[in-house]
C-alpha cells in the first residue's frame, strides 16, 4: 500500500516537473526598405543569480494565405542570441507595409532552469527607424489596443493573424473617449494574416 501511495503522490505532482514548451506567433511585415527578423535572446543580465537553459528552437514561416513556406530548427545555447531573417522572397520592394505572413515558434527547453529570462521578439527595421515587439501567447478573448496620433499625418498599422484553422470574422472598432469613429468587419481565412 505504501508503494502505491508514493506513486499516487508523484502522479499528483507530476505536472510541476513537466517541460514547459513556449509557443508563440508573430507577424512578418514587409514593404519598401522594411524587414522583419525573429530574435531570441537567451542571455542572463550580469548580477542575476538565475540561469538560462539551452533550447531547441523550431519554427515555421507561413505566407499571408496560411501556406507553410519553410521550416527549420536551431540549437540555442545558454548566454547566446539567435537572429533569423523572416522576410519572404520578392516581397521587399512594395511601397506600403503589408502583412506578408507569420512565423510560428516552438521553444523546447533541454534542461531544468528558468524560462522567464528568455525573450523572443521580432525586430521590424525600416530605412530610418527600428522597432521591437515582444511576443505573447495567442488569445481568443477580445482585446484593446491604446494608441495616439501625434499629428494628422501619422499612419499606423495593425497586423493580425488568424491562429485557428477556420474562418473568422475580425471586428475592429476605432474610438476616442467620446464615440466610435470607424468600424471594420473583416473576414479572415484560416491561418491568414492581414495588415
Amino acid at each position: 500500500f505504501k508503494i502505491f501511495k508514493n506513486l499516487s503522490f508523484f502522479s499528483h505532482y507530476n505536472d510541476y516537473f513537466k517541460k514547459k514548451y513556449i509557443y508563440q506567433i508573430a507577424p512578418i511585415l514587409s514593404g519598401k526598405n522594411i524587414t522583419t527578423d525573429l530574435i531570441i535572446s537567451n542571455i542572463v543580465p550580469k548580477g542575476l543569480k538565475k540561469h538560462t537553459v539551452p533550447f531547441m528552437i523550431k519554427y515555421r514561416i507561413l505566407n499571408a494565405n496560411g501556406k507553410v513556406l519553410s521550416r527549420d530548427s536551431y540549437y540555442l545555447e545558454t548566454n547566446k542570441r539567435l537572429t533569423i531573417p523572416l522576410n519572404i522572397k520578392n516581397q521587399l520592394n512594395k511601397n506600403h507595409i503589408n502583412a506578408d505572413g507569420s512565423v510560428w515558434l516552438k521553444m523546447i527547453p533541454l534542461s531544468a532552469g528558468y524560462l522567464g529570462l528568455t525573450r523572443p521578439h521580432i525586430r521590424v527595421s525600416a530605412k530610418n527607424s527600428i522597432n521591437t515587439i515582444h511576443l505573447q501567447h495567442g488569445r481568443r478573448k477580445g482585446t484593446t489596443f491604446d494608441t495616439s496620433f501625434l499629428n494628422k499625418n501619422d499612419v499606423q498599422y495593425l497586423s493580425v493573424i488568424n491562429l485557428e484553422n477556420k474562418n473568422n470574422n475580425l471586428k475592429i472598432k476605432i474610438k476616442n473617449n467620446i464615440k466610435i469613429l470607424k468600424k471594420f468587419d473583416i473576414p479572415i481565412k484560416p491561418l491568414e494574416s492581414q495588415c
